[in-house]
């Protein structure tokens, strides 16, 4: 249906040229504006006496090329507020008529253009509804993934302080030789107590010396959660297998 398009959009494109005398076609849920305009007609100029006079007084005035008027040429403008802008126009020529050839055209290219908008739509949310299948999938994973990561990292703090622990062992049994050699008993009671406490310091801090159990997983931080979120949509976007055409 046709009607007149009292609100033609400006420009080219989403902004196309205001025209009177334009019609806007709905081709199911988009509008296109057609126009049909005059073009003028160029014939060389023929400079007036009081042109010429003026260019005698300032070289750098110059009479126009050109005359222009309105002449029996028409050209057929479309335009619609699609999200990728798009325009087309056609003019008569000497073999054609616009009218005659550039109607079907014009009906064509709206078809076309409103199929394209449609496909770009569906792609669009196709899109949108396997990023959200994504993060639905990545929620569902950020807990084993966020336990797991807990368990390696209390893993590598065991093995820390293990290392740490039987560091100071050794130093400990070299203590406890240099002790042996000390002979002032106060010296030997006051480093031999300072011994035994450090013993007893150093297996409080074996790992080994607790019981060994699976570790309780604490909440995951903001920014934990965050990036496992990220790290898991990417991976899942790389999983992902493009439909066939």
């Amino acid at each position: 249906m046709s009607v007149p398009a009292k609100d033609a959009p400006r420009g080219s494109g989403r902004n196309a040229h205001k025209e009177t005398g334009q019609l806007s076609v709905m081709i199911r849920t988009y509008r296109f504006f057609v126009g049909l305009h005059q073009l003028d007609d160029r014939t060389p100029h023929v400079p007036t006496p009081k042109e010429l006079d003026e260019q005698r007084k300032w070289e750098w005035k110059r009479p126009p090329r050109w005359d222009f008027t309105p002449g029996k040429r028409l050209r057929l403008c479309l335009y619609a507020d699609l999200h990728y802008g798009w325009d087309r126009k056609w003019a008569d020529s000497k073999t054609r008529s616009v009218l005659e050839a550039g109607l079907p055209e014009a009906l064509q290219a709206m078809e076309d253009a409103a199929d394209k908008e449609d496909a770009r739509k569906a792609a669009e949310r196709a899109a949108l509804e396997e990023s959200h299948r994504r993060r639905e999938a990545a929620e569902q994973l950020i807990g084993a993934r966020h336990a797991e990561n807990v368990r390696g990292e209390v893993l590598e703090q065991q093995l820390a302080q293990w290392q740490h622990v039987t560091v100071l062992r050794q130093y400990l049994d070299a203590m406890a030789a240099t002790i042996d050699l000390l002979t002032d008993e106060q010296d030997r009671a006051s480093a031999t107590e300072w011994l035994h406490w450090c013993r007893r310091h150093v297996d409080s801090r074996d790992p080994l010396a607790r019981p060994i159990a699976m570790p309780p997983i604490r909440r995951p931080t903001w920014q934990e959660r965050a990036g496992l979120l990220d790290q898991i949509m990417t991976e899942l976007a790389g999983q992902s297998v493009p439909p066939r055409g």
